[in-house]
């Protein structure tokens, strides 16, 4: 029988934002399955997702609820082990039984995106990222990019500018 206890409790847990963390073996796991499912991708390098790009899309999974990832936040690899070696970000927190603990700070970190190449690897990471964490297929990822690119690259009519990577980047929204 269903109690209104139990559905406190559920509603709760959907609610709290609490995300499992993935492992990084198995982030690595499904990254090389990705790798050797998709072989003309090169997912590495620039195009390789940093796992907290994975982990915003795995809270999706978790918190059964649709966000929206902008494409800035698509961070590489490279980027992301640059910042943790520059600084950790470190607070205090105080618990609901009045303990205090040593928690990390969250903040986005944010890539640059200044041309068409930097817009390809974004759109790029944030496709492997999506179907690592089982809530996109890549080749959804793909088809939106080469969609934006083809907009990007499209001579502009008459009277007309360029389309830009800032317009591209507001239509994604």
């Amino acid at each position: 029988m269903f109690y209104l206890e139990d559905f406190k409790q559920q509603i709760s847990a959907a609610t709290s934002g609490t995300q499992r963390k993935l492992t990084h073996l198995e982030f690595q796991d499904r990254l090389s399955a990705l790798r050797k499912s998709k072989p003309g991708a090169q997912l590495t390098g620039h195009n390789e997702p940093a796992p907290s790009t994975v982990q915003r899309f795995l809270s999706m999974w978790d918190n059964d609820a649709v966000d929206y990832v902008p494409l800035r936040e698509c961070v590489k690899v490279e980027e992301c082990q640059a910042k943790i070696k520059e600084s950790k970000n470190f607070g205090l927190k105080v618990g609901a039984n009045g303990q205090v603990q040593v928690v990390e700070n969250e903040h986005r970190q944010k890539t640059a995106l200044v041309d068409d190449m930097e817009l390809m690897e974004a759109m790029n990471r944030r496709a492997a990222a999506g179907q690592i964490a089982c809530v996109m297929l890549f080749d959804t990822g793909i088809f939106l990019r080469d969609l934006y690119l083809k907009f990007l690259r499209k001579k502009p009519y008459e009277g007309f500018r360029q389309v830009t990577v800032e317009q591209l980047e507001r239509a994604d929204r």
